[in-house]
């Protein structure tokens, strides 16, 4: 509707002008001034600084909404803790402040405003005193008709002045959204080769690879001197402290971000040099934190491979330990996600999105803690799952339940950004090292139990 009201607001003081000097040149000179001074008043209200007003307005109006959506997301936990008043002073804080700009803000325009709404509704004040001297002695029907014309229709201008000035307003926050939808189409994504290779096999390597999210001048990175070779068709394990750089060393695989030292080569092609299709097609990437679609189990599933048949998707489902779930959906592979309070668990999801694996069939598997989120039941079934996807295929996994990783034909430890050992199961815990350490503390605390102590 907005555009019909920017129509309006350009159309409307053309017609008003053609009108006001139609019927008498003198008083429609005297109807001009209050029109020009209210758009004299206006101008400070929609220029300077207040043009950078609204950038801040959406600013803290998106935090006061941020916050609220925080807070009810977070009853459970805020209740459950006791913690209601903590998270409600947040709340209240961001309407505080929310309220407080507004407010200095309304104080900065008072007086052009008001100085605007005088203007505007001034016709009067000049058109009396005006008609009464132009009239002189005489009565002049044709002036008074005139004179009785614009008395009626000054008013309008008062709905034209305010249509003018929400039309302002609301460009202004057009404007504003227009930008940061701008900034965001121009964010140069990732360089496409000119000369696009395929990778003559399904090997990965790492070449002194070194990464930053962000740039950085430090000698620190959160990838540092990464060397290693995974050899096609072999598995290997990412393993060690959280925040240690694993999700991050499997993310440059498929080129989520370019690295900023070194080189990655899947079959002795740097990625670079291999198309994003390509590149995709030859690799799976189950996450840690799946994501489902408001749409079918079927369509979730479909998405793996484009122009997949019905068969097809089944027999992933079934490969993928799926045939439970889909028994107790009420329309079975036909399900919508979302839809009258039908919502699958962190395992269950899990199993869905290694669905989606397998019906791809990449060459190349990354698993970031595809087991993260299961329950004994479904770790069991996703290990199934998974011994299906990884059949001849080069396998990265990234685990913390040490157990899942054992028979690996090779393994990582990563801290800090670095590779600090590398081998099989056996050697790294005869070893003595960090991975020796962890296989320990894994162990103890499969027998950790809950129990009260008498004091």
């Amino acid at each position: 509707h907005q555009l019909f009201d920017l129509s309006g607001a350009i159309v409307t003081p053309i017609v008003f002008l053609i009108l006001l000097f139609s019927f008498d040149w003198i008083l429609g000179l005297i109807c001009l001034i209050p029109i020009i001074l209210c758009f004299l008043f206006m101008i400070p209200m929609f220029t300077g600084k207040s043009q950078n007003f609204m950038m801040e307005y959406q600013k803290y109006l998106e935090k006061m909404n941020a916050e609220a959506v925080e807070y009810i997301r977070g009853i459970p936990v805020t209740k459950a803790f006791q913690q209601s008043v903590y998270s409600y002073k947040n709340f209240i804080l961001a309407i505080k402040n929310y309220a407080k700009f507004s407010s200095e803000y309304a104080f900065s325009t008072q007086l052009p405003m008001t100085s605007f709404t005088v203007s505007i509704n001034g016709f009067f004040a000049l058109l009396i005193p005006a008609g009464i001297l132009l009239a002189g002695s005489v009565v002049d029907v044709k002036f008074l008709s005139n004179f009785l014309f614009y008395i009626i229709f000054t008013p309008i201008c008062a709905v034209m002045m305010n249509k003018i000035m929400m039309v302002s307003q609301d460009w202004m926050l057009a404007s504003n959204a227009l930008d940061n939808i701008e900034e965001i189409l121009n964010e140069k994504p990732l360089v496409e080769p000119q000369n696009p290779q395929k990778p003559k096999s399904h090997a990965i390597e790492f070449e002194g690879v070194y990464f930053d999210y962000d740039e950085t001048s430090g000698d620190e990175h959160i990838l540092n001197d990464i060397n290693l070779k995974i050899n096609e068709n072999d598995s290997v394990a990412l393993v060690g402290p959280s925040g240690g750089g694993k999700t991050t060393i499997a993310s440059l695989i498929p080129r989520f971000w370019d690295v900023n030292k070194g080189t990655i080569k899947l079959g002795d092609v740097d990625v670079r040099d291999i198309s994003t299709k390509e590149l995709m097609s030859n690799i799976s990437f189950v996450f840690q934190n799946t994501t489902l679609f408001k749409d079918s189990i079927y369509n979730n599933v479909a998405i793996g491979r484009k122009g997949a048949s019905r068969s097809e998707v089944l027999e992933a489902i079934s490969l993928a330990q799926c045939e439970d779930i889909i028994d107790e959906l009420p329309d079975g592979i036909d399900t919508v996600i979302g839809s009258e309070g039908t919502y699958l668990s962190g395992g269950q999801q899990q199993r869905i999105a290694l669905a989606r694996a397998i019906l791809k069939d990449a060459p190349v598997i990354i698993l970031d803690e595809a087991t993260a989120l299961a329950d004994p039941e479904n770790e069991y079934l996703i290990q199934k799952a998974i011994s299906e996807i990884t059949k001849d295929k080069t396998v990265i996994m990234i685990a913390h339940r040490l157990s899942s990783i054992r028979n690996v034909d090779k393994i990582y430890v990563i801290d800090n950004g670095r590779i600090v050992e590398e081998g099989n199961h056996d050697d790294l815990v005869g070893s003595n090292g960090l991975y020796s350490r962890m296989w320990d503390e894994f162990n103890q605390s499969i027998q950790w139990k809950v129990k009260s102590e008498a004091i």
